[in-house]
C-alpha cells in the first residue's frame, strides 16, 4: 500500500473539559498528512463512526473529552474496526470517555 492509499480520521470531540490546542492538533495533523502524501479526514460528529469506518487505515482521538461516543452503535462500530485490526492512537486524555 502506498502513503497516497492511507487514510486516517482525526476524532475531536470533547463533551467535558475542551483543550484550547484542540484546533491546533487536528491542523498539525493534516499537514502531516499533506506533507506526508497521506489522507486526513477530520470530524467531532460521533455518527461518523456509524456511516462506517472502512475507508480508515487509522483513527486518531485528539484531546477527546466526556462521553464522545454517547450511542451505543457508536461505540460498537469503534470497537467492531478496532477487533478488525483497524489502528488507533489517542492524543492526550484520549481514552477518557
Amino acid at each position: 500500500m502506498s502513503r497516497a492509499e492511507l487514510r486516517v480520521l482525526v476524532f475531536h470531540r470533547a463533551v467535558g473539559f475542551v483543550h484550547q490546542s484542540i484546533p491546533v492538533a487536528v491542523a498539525a495533523l493534516v499537514e502531516l498528512g499533506e506533507r506526508h502524501g497521506f489522507g486526513v479526514d477530520t470530524t467531532d460528529e460521533p455518527d461518523r463512526f456509524t456511516a462506517g469506518l472502512g475507508d480508515y487505515d487509522a483513527l486518531v482521538f485528539v484531546h477527546t473529552s466526556g462521553n464522545v461516543l454517547p450511542e451505543l452503535p457508536q461505540r460498537r462500530a469503534l470497537e467492531a474496526y478496532m477487533a478488525a485490526g483497524g489502528g488507533f492512537l489517542g492524543i492526550h486524555a484520549a481514552s477518557s470517555m
